[in-house]
Protein backbone atom coordinates (compact mmCIF):
# COMPACT_ATOMS: atom_id res chain seq x y z
CA UNK A 1 0.00 0.00 0.00
CA UNK A 2 1.39 3.82 -0.73
CA UNK A 3 2.59 5.43 2.00
CA UNK A 4 0.11 8.39 1.01
CA UNK A 5 -2.80 5.94 1.98
CA UNK A 6 -4.42 5.40 5.15
CA UNK A 7 -7.00 2.07 6.00
CA UNK A 8 -9.78 4.09 7.63
CA UNK A 9 -11.05 0.55 8.80
CA UNK A 10 -8.95 0.90 11.74
CA UNK A 11 -8.27 3.24 14.89
CA UNK A 12 -4.73 4.54 13.43
CA UNK A 13 -6.28 5.47 9.99
CA UNK A 14 -8.75 7.23 11.56
CA UNK A 15 -6.70 9.15 13.30
CA UNK A 16 -3.66 9.32 10.82
CA UNK A 17 -6.93 11.30 8.46
CA UNK A 18 -7.66 13.95 11.42
CA UNK A 19 -4.07 14.49 11.83
CA UNK A 20 -3.74 15.30 8.75
CA UNK A 21 -6.83 18.36 8.71
CA UNK A 22 -5.75 19.34 12.04
CA UNK A 23 -2.41 20.43 9.95
CA UNK A 24 -5.23 22.15 7.37
CA UNK A 25 -3.74 19.62 5.01
CA UNK A 26 -6.02 18.36 2.04
CA UNK A 27 -7.20 14.60 1.82
CA UNK A 28 -8.86 12.55 -0.23
CA UNK A 29 -11.97 10.59 1.39
CA UNK A 30 -14.88 8.28 -0.20
CA UNK A 31 -18.21 10.08 0.06
CA UNK A 32 -22.19 9.15 -1.31
CA UNK A 33 -21.42 9.83 -4.55
CA UNK A 34 -17.66 10.24 -5.40
CA UNK A 35 -14.42 10.70 -3.87
CA UNK A 36 -13.78 13.89 -2.14
CA UNK A 37 -11.08 16.34 -1.34
CA UNK A 38 -11.14 17.33 1.43
CA UNK A 39 -9.84 20.02 4.11
CA UNK A 40 -11.16 21.68 7.35
CA UNK A 41 -13.38 24.63 6.93
CA UNK A 42 -11.19 26.30 9.15
CA UNK A 43 -8.27 25.77 7.59
CA UNK A 44 -6.32 28.86 6.90
CA UNK A 45 -6.36 28.85 2.87
CA UNK A 46 -8.31 25.41 2.66
CA UNK A 47 -10.75 26.83 0.27
CA UNK A 48 -7.55 28.22 -1.61
CA UNK A 49 -5.87 24.87 -1.63
CA UNK A 50 -8.54 22.94 -2.77
CA UNK A 51 -8.86 25.89 -5.89
CA UNK A 52 -5.43 25.53 -7.10
CA UNK A 53 -6.10 21.32 -6.75
CA UNK A 54 -8.82 21.65 -9.15
CA UNK A 55 -7.67 24.47 -11.20
CA UNK A 56 -10.94 26.12 -10.37
CA UNK A 57 -12.50 29.42 -9.63
CA UNK A 58 -11.86 30.96 -6.26
CA UNK A 59 -14.53 32.96 -6.78
CA UNK A 60 -17.01 29.60 -6.65
CA UNK A 61 -17.71 28.41 -2.62
CA UNK A 62 -17.11 24.85 -1.86
CA UNK A 63 -19.57 22.82 -0.14
CA UNK A 64 -19.79 22.72 3.57
CA UNK A 65 -19.76 18.64 4.69
CA UNK A 66 -21.35 17.30 8.20
CA UNK A 67 -20.41 14.74 9.78
CA UNK A 68 -23.21 14.32 12.18
CA UNK A 69 -26.77 16.35 13.86
CA UNK A 70 -24.62 17.66 16.51
CA UNK A 71 -22.76 19.66 14.45
CA UNK A 72 -25.76 20.65 12.29
CA UNK A 73 -27.58 21.85 15.23
CA UNK A 74 -24.80 23.85 16.43
CA UNK A 75 -24.54 25.62 12.73
CA UNK A 76 -28.06 26.25 12.12
CA UNK A 77 -29.49 26.86 15.86
CA UNK A 78 -32.09 29.42 14.16
CA UNK A 79 -32.92 28.40 10.97
CA UNK A 80 -36.69 29.64 8.95
CA UNK A 81 -40.15 28.21 10.61
CA UNK A 82 -40.97 25.30 9.82
CA UNK A 83 -37.41 24.02 7.59
CA UNK A 84 -35.82 21.72 10.25
CA UNK A 85 -37.79 18.03 9.05
CA UNK A 86 -37.43 19.11 5.40
CA UNK A 87 -33.87 20.17 6.19
CA UNK A 88 -32.77 16.45 7.81
CA UNK A 89 -34.60 14.31 5.75
CA UNK A 90 -32.88 16.07 2.56
CA UNK A 91 -29.24 16.13 4.33
CA UNK A 92 -29.93 12.35 4.73
CA UNK A 93 -30.67 11.58 1.55
CA UNK A 94 -27.56 12.69 -0.29
CA UNK A 95 -29.09 16.38 -0.91
CA UNK A 96 -27.13 19.57 -1.49
CA UNK A 97 -28.48 22.09 0.14
CA UNK A 98 -27.67 26.15 -0.75
CA UNK A 99 -28.93 28.46 1.97
CA UNK A 100 -28.38 32.22 3.10
CA UNK A 101 -25.28 32.67 4.99
CA UNK A 102 -27.46 35.07 6.98
CA UNK A 103 -29.61 32.08 8.23
CA UNK A 104 -26.64 30.17 9.64
CA UNK A 105 -24.34 30.71 12.66
CA UNK A 106 -20.80 30.76 11.00
CA UNK A 107 -17.93 30.19 13.30
CA UNK A 108 -15.54 33.29 13.75
CA UNK A 109 -12.99 31.00 12.91
CA UNK A 110 -14.58 30.41 9.08
CA UNK A 111 -14.03 33.55 6.75
CA UNK A 112 -16.71 33.41 4.65
CA UNK A 113 -17.50 35.79 1.67
CA UNK A 114 -20.52 34.22 0.27
CA UNK A 115 -23.90 34.95 0.66
CA UNK A 116 -25.10 31.61 0.72
CA UNK A 117 -23.36 28.14 2.65
CA UNK A 118 -24.08 24.77 0.43
CA UNK A 119 -24.39 21.73 3.22
CA UNK A 120 -24.06 18.31 2.61
CA UNK A 121 -24.23 15.67 5.04
CA UNK A 122 -22.75 12.37 3.23
CA UNK A 123 -23.59 9.18 5.11
CA UNK A 124 -20.76 7.03 3.75
CA UNK A 125 -19.61 4.95 6.91
CA UNK A 126 -15.81 6.03 6.50
CA UNK A 127 -16.24 9.68 5.82
CA UNK A 128 -18.55 9.74 8.88
CA UNK A 129 -15.83 7.93 10.90
CA UNK A 130 -13.23 10.66 9.85
CA UNK A 131 -16.08 13.64 10.49
CA UNK A 132 -16.98 12.80 13.60
CA UNK A 133 -13.71 12.24 14.79
CA UNK A 134 -12.87 15.94 13.70
CA UNK A 135 -15.61 17.60 14.84
CA UNK A 136 -15.36 20.24 12.91
CA UNK A 137 -17.40 21.64 9.51
CA UNK A 138 -15.38 20.31 6.58
CA UNK A 139 -14.56 21.67 2.98
CA UNK A 140 -15.12 18.82 0.23
CA UNK A 141 -15.27 19.11 -3.13
CA UNK A 142 -14.96 16.10 -5.70
CA UNK A 143 -11.35 14.71 -7.32
CA UNK A 144 -11.51 16.06 -10.91
CA UNK A 145 -10.08 19.16 -12.74
CA UNK A 146 -12.28 21.91 -12.82
CA UNK A 147 -14.72 20.70 -15.56
CA UNK A 148 -14.41 17.46 -15.99
CA UNK A 149 -15.63 14.25 -14.67
CA UNK A 150 -15.04 12.88 -11.08
CA UNK A 151 -11.75 10.23 -11.34
CA UNK A 152 -11.96 6.89 -10.19
CA UNK A 153 -9.77 3.91 -10.24
CA UNK A 154 -6.50 4.10 -11.71
CA UNK A 155 -6.58 7.82 -12.69
CA UNK A 156 -7.62 8.91 -9.67
CA UNK A 157 -5.06 6.85 -7.25
CA UNK A 158 -2.11 8.52 -10.42
CA UNK A 159 -3.75 11.81 -10.12
CA UNK A 160 -3.25 12.18 -5.95
CA UNK A 161 -0.14 10.28 -6.09
CA UNK A 162 0.84 13.15 -8.47
CA UNK A 163 0.04 15.84 -6.23
CA UNK A 164 0.87 13.69 -3.06
CA UNK A 165 -2.69 14.04 -1.59
CA UNK A 166 -2.85 11.47 1.95
CA UNK A 167 -6.14 9.43 0.59
CA UNK A 168 -8.51 6.67 1.85
CA UNK A 169 -7.95 3.04 0.69
CA UNK A 170 -11.10 2.75 0.59
CA UNK A 171 -11.38 4.82 -2.60
CA UNK A 172 -10.14 1.87 -4.63
CA UNK A 173 -13.56 0.40 -4.11
CA UNK A 174 -15.56 2.74 -5.50
CA UNK A 175 -16.87 2.43 -8.67
CA UNK A 176 -17.82 5.49 -11.32
CA UNK A 177 -21.21 4.54 -11.46
CA UNK A 178 -22.23 7.03 -8.75
CA UNK A 179 -25.38 9.70 -9.41
CA UNK A 180 -24.35 13.07 -8.26
CA UNK A 181 -26.51 14.51 -5.27
CA UNK A 182 -29.62 16.94 -5.98
CA UNK A 183 -28.51 20.57 -5.41
CA UNK A 184 -31.25 22.44 -4.03
CA UNK A 185 -31.47 26.12 -3.57
CA UNK A 186 -33.89 27.36 -1.37
CA UNK A 187 -34.59 31.21 -1.08
CA UNK A 188 -35.72 33.68 -2.39
CA UNK A 189 -37.89 30.42 -4.17
CA UNK A 190 -37.06 26.98 -3.51
CA UNK A 191 -35.13 25.53 -6.96
CA UNK A 192 -33.49 22.62 -7.98
CA UNK A 193 -30.24 22.93 -10.05
CA UNK A 194 -29.41 19.54 -10.66
CA UNK A 195 -31.20 16.02 -10.03
CA UNK A 196 -34.72 14.77 -8.28
CA UNK A 197 -37.08 17.91 -8.91
CA UNK A 198 -39.16 16.72 -6.30
CA UNK A 199 -36.71 16.98 -3.03
CA UNK A 200 -38.37 20.58 -3.41
CA UNK A 201 -41.61 19.92 -2.74
CA UNK A 202 -43.64 20.65 0.22
CA UNK A 203 -40.62 22.23 2.81
CA UNK A 204 -42.93 24.14 5.07
CA UNK A 205 -46.20 23.03 6.89
CA UNK A 206 -49.38 22.60 6.79
CA UNK A 207 -51.17 24.35 9.54
CA UNK A 208 -54.97 24.83 10.72
CA UNK A 209 -55.83 27.16 13.34
CA UNK A 210 -59.22 26.89 14.92
CA UNK A 211 -61.47 28.43 17.25
CA UNK A 212 -65.23 28.02 17.97
CA UNK A 213 -66.87 30.54 15.30
CA UNK A 214 -64.10 30.27 12.83
CA UNK A 215 -65.19 35.11 13.10
CA UNK A 216 -63.14 36.60 15.98
CA UNK A 217 -59.74 34.38 17.59
CA UNK A 218 -58.77 31.91 14.41
CA UNK A 219 -58.58 34.19 11.49
CA UNK A 220 -56.44 36.86 12.81
CA UNK A 221 -54.45 34.33 14.34
CA UNK A 222 -54.11 32.21 11.35
CA UNK A 223 -52.75 35.69 9.80
CA UNK A 224 -50.48 36.42 12.16
CA UNK A 225 -48.97 33.30 11.85
CA UNK A 226 -48.25 33.56 8.30
CA UNK A 227 -47.06 36.95 8.63
CA UNK A 228 -44.45 36.08 11.74
CA UNK A 229 -43.37 32.61 9.66
CA UNK A 230 -42.99 35.26 6.58
CA UNK A 231 -40.68 37.06 8.41
CA UNK A 232 -38.33 34.33 9.30
CA UNK A 233 -37.96 33.38 5.68
CA UNK A 234 -37.26 37.11 4.50
CA UNK A 235 -40.25 36.72 2.27
CA UNK A 236 -44.01 38.39 2.07
CA UNK A 237 -46.79 36.02 3.45
CA UNK A 238 -48.07 35.58 0.02
CA UNK A 239 -44.62 34.02 -1.05
CA UNK A 240 -45.03 31.23 1.70
CA UNK A 241 -47.17 28.92 -0.69
CA UNK A 242 -43.82 28.58 -2.66
CA UNK A 243 -42.09 26.83 0.08
CA UNK A 244 -45.07 24.72 0.46
CA UNK A 245 -46.74 26.09 3.82
CA UNK A 246 -50.73 26.21 4.28
CA UNK A 247 -52.03 27.70 6.77
CA UNK A 248 -55.74 27.97 7.09
CA UNK A 249 -58.21 28.66 9.77
CA UNK A 250 -61.73 27.12 10.80
CA UNK A 251 -64.63 26.72 13.79
CA UNK A 252 -65.66 23.68 16.15
CA UNK A 253 -69.26 25.45 15.46
CA UNK A 254 -68.34 27.22 12.48
CA UNK A 255 -71.05 27.69 9.26
CA UNK A 256 -69.03 27.74 5.74
CA UNK A 257 -68.79 30.89 4.59
CA UNK A 258 -69.49 33.67 6.73
CA UNK A 259 -67.17 36.97 7.44
CA UNK A 260 -65.21 37.77 9.87
CA UNK A 261 -66.60 40.02 12.87
CA UNK A 262 -66.41 43.75 11.97
CA UNK A 263 -64.37 43.98 15.64
CA UNK A 264 -62.24 41.45 14.35
CA UNK A 265 -61.72 43.53 11.08
CA UNK A 266 -61.19 46.65 12.59
CA UNK A 267 -58.48 46.06 15.34
CA UNK A 268 -56.98 43.27 12.31
CA UNK A 269 -56.71 46.43 9.91
CA UNK A 270 -54.94 48.63 12.44
CA UNK A 271 -52.03 46.28 12.15
CA UNK A 272 -52.18 46.01 8.44
CA UNK A 273 -54.28 42.79 8.27
CA UNK A 274 -57.25 42.82 5.84
CA UNK A 275 -60.09 40.38 6.99
CA UNK A 276 -62.27 41.57 4.50
CA UNK A 277 -62.04 38.34 2.36
CA UNK A 278 -62.43 36.41 5.45
CA UNK A 279 -64.53 33.01 4.30
CA UNK A 280 -65.47 30.77 7.48
CA UNK A 281 -64.70 27.34 7.27
CA UNK A 282 -66.13 24.52 9.44
CA UNK A 283 -64.24 22.42 11.38
CA UNK A 284 -65.53 19.09 9.77
CA UNK A 285 -64.36 20.61 6.34
CA UNK A 286 -61.05 21.62 6.98
CA UNK A 287 -60.36 18.04 8.44
CA UNK A 288 -60.47 16.61 4.91
CA UNK A 289 -57.74 17.83 4.40
CA UNK A 290 -53.99 17.19 5.65
CA UNK A 291 -52.47 18.87 8.73
CA UNK A 292 -49.23 18.92 10.03
CA UNK A 293 -50.29 20.34 13.40
CA UNK A 294 -53.81 21.94 14.20
CA UNK A 295 -53.58 24.84 16.79
CA UNK A 296 -56.62 25.52 18.93
CA UNK A 297 -57.84 28.36 21.67
CA UNK A 298 -58.68 26.74 23.89
CA UNK A 299 -58.92 22.92 25.40
CA UNK A 300 -61.92 22.33 24.27
CA UNK A 301 -61.45 22.85 20.61
CA UNK A 302 -58.56 20.31 21.08
CA UNK A 303 -60.81 18.01 22.47
CA UNK A 304 -62.90 18.32 19.16
CA UNK A 305 -60.38 16.43 16.98
CA UNK A 306 -59.39 12.91 16.53
CA UNK A 307 -57.67 11.63 19.24
CA UNK A 308 -54.05 11.26 16.92
CA UNK A 309 -54.05 14.28 15.17
CA UNK A 310 -51.00 16.53 16.45
CA UNK A 311 -52.15 19.67 18.09
CA UNK A 312 -51.78 22.19 20.90
CA UNK A 313 -52.66 25.73 21.97
CA UNK A 314 -52.20 28.52 20.01
CA UNK A 315 -50.62 29.97 23.22
CA UNK A 316 -47.11 28.01 23.77
CA UNK A 317 -47.24 29.22 27.87
CA UNK A 318 -50.20 26.86 27.79
CA UNK A 319 -53.06 29.95 28.89
CA UNK A 320 -56.04 29.89 26.61
CA UNK A 321 -57.32 33.05 24.49
CA UNK A 322 -60.53 33.74 25.84
CA UNK A 323 -63.37 34.45 23.00
CA UNK A 324 -64.29 38.00 22.76
CA UNK A 325 -67.72 37.62 20.97
CA UNK A 326 -69.85 39.86 22.03
CA UNK A 327 -67.70 42.16 23.96
CA UNK A 328 -66.04 45.65 23.38
CA UNK A 329 -63.37 46.80 20.85
CA UNK A 330 -60.85 47.12 23.70
CA UNK A 331 -61.20 43.57 24.69
CA UNK A 332 -60.84 42.31 20.62
CA UNK A 333 -57.49 44.65 21.07
CA UNK A 334 -56.23 42.70 23.86
CA UNK A 335 -57.36 39.26 22.15
CA UNK A 336 -55.40 40.79 19.42
CA UNK A 337 -52.06 41.66 21.07
CA UNK A 338 -52.46 37.88 22.65
CA UNK A 339 -52.74 35.99 19.81
CA UNK A 340 -50.02 38.24 17.94
CA UNK A 341 -47.29 37.36 21.22
CA UNK A 342 -48.28 33.32 20.84
CA UNK A 343 -47.85 33.52 16.90
CA UNK A 344 -44.44 35.02 17.61
CA UNK A 345 -43.61 32.52 20.05
CA UNK A 346 -44.57 29.84 17.89
CA UNK A 347 -42.40 30.79 14.79
CA UNK A 348 -39.42 30.88 17.36
CA UNK A 349 -40.50 27.43 18.64
CA UNK A 350 -40.48 26.35 14.69
CA UNK A 351 -37.23 28.34 14.03
CA UNK A 352 -34.82 25.87 16.83
CA UNK A 353 -34.18 22.75 16.48
CA UNK A 354 -36.82 20.25 18.48
CA UNK A 355 -35.27 19.07 22.31
CA UNK A 356 -34.72 15.67 21.88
Amino acid sequence: MSNLAFDLFTPDGIQTANSFLDAGEVIALPTDTVAGLVVGADSVDGALKLTKLKGGDSSKPFTWHLGDLQTLQGLSPNLAAGIHPWLLEALQQQCTVLLPSSMLAIPPSISWQFDKVGLRWPQNIDFLNVAQEYGKLLLATSINSTGQPPLYGGELLAWLEQRQIPYAAQLLDMDGDSTPSTLIDVLPKPTVLRGDEAMADNIGLSILVICTGNSCRSPLGAELLKIEIASSWQVNPEQLSDFGFNIESAGTFAMDGQQASKHSQLVASEIGIDLSEHSSQALGSALDKQWDIVLGMSHNHLAALPSKMPAALFDLSGKEIDDPFGADVEQYRATRDQLQAAAQQWVAELSSWPQT
